[in-house]
């Protein structure tokens, strides 16, 4: 064998190698673009199969009560959060007690099975304060524990967050998600902080 017949056979077996290589970094790439799509869920691209999958709490036994699922609320804006945790409306009465409190994680929520989120809602509810309501942020997942009924839930609901609708829920496509380019501009994260009465 000539010895240009032997680089010939070396180069083609570089191209290849190189070949295969530029096949699997693409594959890669693709795969790793797919979960980063799957992942980010958001109101403009989701489905009433995410939201199904998402509010879902089954009872985690044979003789368990199906607790009642939180309430669906639209995503939480970061700086509700903070007034949530802070809610100063009166500057004259600083340091007011918190109107609820961040219990779930939406991480750890979607990677519970129904069952579990039935018992873990059980936990939270047995060892909540009265006048406690729980509700979920949707497609987020968190789940808050707000506090004090009497006194908090009708500005809670009119400035602090906005529930979903069954209006809503059904104007969500059925399980192909929207191309966030032509998807609707109105379901973004609430923000009632900025909606607060001392803030008009």
């Amino acid at each position: 064998m000539t010895e240009a017949r032997i680089a010939a056979i070396g180069m083609t077996g570089r191209g290849m190698r190189a070949g295969v290589l530029g096949w699997l970094t693409l594959l890669a790439a693709v795969t790793a673009a797919t979960a980063v799509r799957a992942d980010d869920l958001t109101e403009e691209n989701m489905t009433q199969k995410d939201y199904a999958s998402i509010t879902a709490v089954a009872p985690d036994g044979p003789t368990a009560a199906l607790e009642e699922a939180p309430t669906p609320v639209h995503d939480i804006s970061e700086v509700t959060e903070t007034f949530i945790a802070n809610p100063v409306v009166d500057k004259s009465k600083p340091n007011p007690p918190p109107l609820g409190q961040k219990m779930v994680k939406g991480e750890k929520w979607k990677a519970e099975t129904p069952e579990q989120r039935n018992a873990h809602l059980r936990s939270i509810r047995e060892n909540a304060p009265a006048g406690s309501w729980l509700v979920i942020s949707v497609p987020d997942g968190d789940v808050w524990l707000f506090f004090d009924a009497d006194h908090n839930y009708m500005f809670v609901n009119l400035y602090v967050y906005r529930s979903w609708q069954e209006w809503e829920r059904t104007d969500l496509p059925a399980t192909v998600r929207r191309d966030r380019k032509v998807s609707q501009s109105d379901r973004h994260a609430s923000d009632g902080f900025a909606a607060a009465p001392e803030e008009r």
